[in-house]
């Protein structure tokens, strides 16, 4: 998937591929056994763990980009 590997992510783009995954997975697991559904809930807890580190990346990110904003905005003040 290209929006993980990419260097500056596009938060949107993530959302919405989130989103087409959460509705695909939830169609699917409508249509099938039940004795399907356990295998695929255990693969599903490990691949889910991973984009959680990554939305958690996101946000580290994003609070970085936000403070160094916030102090560059201060500095500008201080030479207004």
């Amino acid at each position: 998937m290209a929006v993980l590997s990419a260097k500056e992510p596009d938060e949107v783009e993530f959302l919405s591929l989130v989103e087409m995954r959460d509705d695909t997975i939830q169609a699917w697991l409508n249509d099938v056994s039940q004795t399907d559904k356990i295998p695929f809930i255990e693969a599903e807890m490990i691949a889910n763990g991973a984009l959680v580190a990554y939305t958690e990346l996101l946000f580290k990110a994003s609070l970085k980009q936000l403070t160094g904003l916030v102090r560059g905005r201060k500095a500008v003040k201080k030479y207004i």
